[in-house]
């Protein structure tokens, strides 16, 4: 007997944030054939309010400057490994009906009990 189930359960308990995804369109096409390019993704229905954890782990190795100080954090997500979630893909994460956190996701890496993928955020604090 898998204990599979078990602990996909006890996972799915932490799950106490939610997200949103967008996608941004492939592969359509214009009048004359030309690749429609947009800057704004579409909600992805059925993809909406899904529980998820955001867990921010820091690599905090900046340089101080005296005009900035730069900050690098790496959020991982954490939700339920059958989410179709796809690379590209931009999330926003709320808690409490607060915004926690949006951007892009890269590769989901999907395991047993839990897909994990990280967000990836380079800026100034």
């Amino acid at each position: 007997m898998s204990m599979l189930p078990d602990v996909r359960n006890v996972l799915a308990k932490m799950y106490t944030d939610r997200m949103t995804v967008r996608r941004y369109p492939e592969g359509v096409t214009d009048e004359d054939g030309a690749i429609v390019s947009t800057l704004e993704p579409a909600p992805v229905p059925g993809l909406e309010e899904i529980c998820c954890r955001i867990s921010f782990g820091s690599k905090d190795s900046p340089v101080i400057s005296d005009d900035k100080n730069p900050v690098d954090v790496q959020p991982t997500l954490i939700c339920d490994p059958d989410v179709p979630l796809k690379s590209g893909d931009y999330i926003t994460v709320t808690r409490g009906g607060k915004d926690v956190y949006s951007g892009n996701i890269g590769r989901p890496n999907r395991y047993g009990s839990s897909l994990q993928v990280l967000f990836r955020d380079i800026g100034n604090s």
